[in-house]
């Protein structure tokens, strides 16, 4: 059985500096440097699709996935907490678990309000989500049943995402 697993403290601060200080294009030609600034591993690149790398956060293989439409890169998803056996187990393990994911998801926000500033909006429920909206892009922290994700866009594809998944009134 997998334990739950997280970043730790200084290296999701440090990568939250580093995503406020860079400046994309959000073009594919770019991913190479920013891996390496990363310090993350390439480990799939799909022209036109994305790419997979890891970044050594302890947080399951593949931890970062590239989504790329042609040579734009839509979004980086960065799995900053895993809880790998989630949806298996007892009942009684299920509730760690969940208190896992929920307090690591509130210490993710606060560190990147501490490093980005008051956010632009929140999305309560049962796969909250929090967001800061910055000029050419959008940095999000969202929880969901099995893990915490911190998602860069570039805001072209962030309004896409929102529109698809606003609620029909």
């Amino acid at each position: 059985m997998a334990h739950p697993r997280a970043i730790d403290d200084e290296s999701l601060r440090r990568l939250l500096s580093i995503l406020r200080d860079t400046r994309l294009s959000w073009t594919t030609h770019e991913v190479p440097e920013l891996v390496r600034v990363l310090g993350w591993t390439m480990v799939e690149m799909l022209p036109g699709k994305g790419a997979i790398a890891a970044a050594g956060w302890d947080t399951g293989r593949n931890q970062i996935h590239l989504a790329f439409t042609g040579t734009r890169v839509d979004d980086i998803t960065m799995r900053i907490a895993d809880a790998p056996d989630a949806g298996a187990g007892t009942a009684a393990g299920r509730p760690a678990t969940e208190a896992f994911l929920f307090d690591t998801f509130a210490v993710a926000v606060h560190a990147t309000a501490d490093v980005l500033g008051p956010p632009s909006d929140r999305v309560l429920g049962a796969d909250p989500e929090v967001s800061w909206r910055r000029e050419n892009d959008t940095v999000r922290i969202e929880r969901t049943f099995r893990s915490v994700n911190l998602v860069w866009a570039n805001n072209e594809f962030q309004d896409y995402w929102d529109a698809l998944h606003e609620e029909p009134r």
